[in-house]
């Protein structure tokens, strides 16, 4: 579904090769390392010391240790500039959606994906920003894939999926 709709709305940018995919809190990495095992120049953004280890082991136990396009980092995800990246995933906890929310409109690119687990989008975690920018495409469980439009315009499909990670795993 991802590389469906990235490669119908957003040509790869010449200034890399690879499709980009950030997770932000990206936990022990899981959604992350599948990313990069699939092509993406991936990165797993994490505030957890220890969950930030576990990742690191893992990305080199699953993808092996001259992997060069899987990377975790500790960076403060409310710094991180999101611009660069075609897809965007997060498990949407409302407090940090309504701090991260309005970057997301302004900063991401048209035709690059965000992918929420459990929550969506609303005008609260937008910044005040018109609902009616939201279309709604399918309802189906808890993981959502938006779509950036042009300019500050969204779409919307929810995609079924019990964790993440399963969910990840099939779209990606």
């Amino acid at each position: 579904m991802i590389d469906r709709h990235l490669s119908s709305k957003r040509p790869v940018n010449p200034q890399h090769l690879r499709r980009k995919f950030v997770d932000l809190g990206s936990g022990a990495g899981e959604s992350t390392i599948e990313a990069a095992r699939r092509g993406y120049d991936s990165l797993g953004v994490e505030i957890n010391p220890a969950l930030l280890l576990m990742s690191k082991i893992s990305a080199v136990k699953t993808l092996g240790i001259r992997n060069n396009n899987c990377r975790f980092n500790s960076s403060n995800l409310l710094n991180l500039p999101l611009a660069p990246y075609d897809v965007i995933f997060m498990f949407g906890v409302k407090p940090l959606l309504a701090v991260i929310g309005p970057r997301l409109i302004r900063e991401m690119t048209p035709g690059s994906l965000l992918l929420l687990y459990r929550f969506k989008l609303t005008k609260e975690t937008l910044g005040g920003d018109d609902e009616g920018s939201l279309e709604v495409v399918e309802n189906k469980g808890e993981m959502t894939l938006y779509q950036k439009k042009g300019g500050d315009e969204w779409e919307e499909e929810t995609v079924l999926g019990d964790r993440s990670i399963e969910v990840v795993d099939r779209i990606v």
